[in-house]
């Protein structure tokens, strides 16, 4: 944990979508991350409601993993 952020990263190695043909084998791997931080101050909270238009939601860009 670093300034109150922590950070959990777990990797998985997927064999099924590996190619290992040579000269240049191809390994596949798949990612989980995971950041939290402490809870929002109530002036924090306000400050996301009133600017909520800014941060992406479920139909745009960012997905949940």
């Amino acid at each position: 944990m670093t300034n109150g952020v922590k950070i959990e990263a777990v990797g998985q190695y997927i064999h099924a979508f590996s190619v290992f043909e040579e000269p240049h084998p191809q390994y596949f791997f798949s990612y989980q991350i995971r950041i939290s931080g402490p809870p929002a101050s109530i002036e924090e909270q306000k400050n996301l409601e009133e600017n909520k238009d800014e941060v992406p939601n479920e139909t745009e860009q960012f997905y949940p993993c």
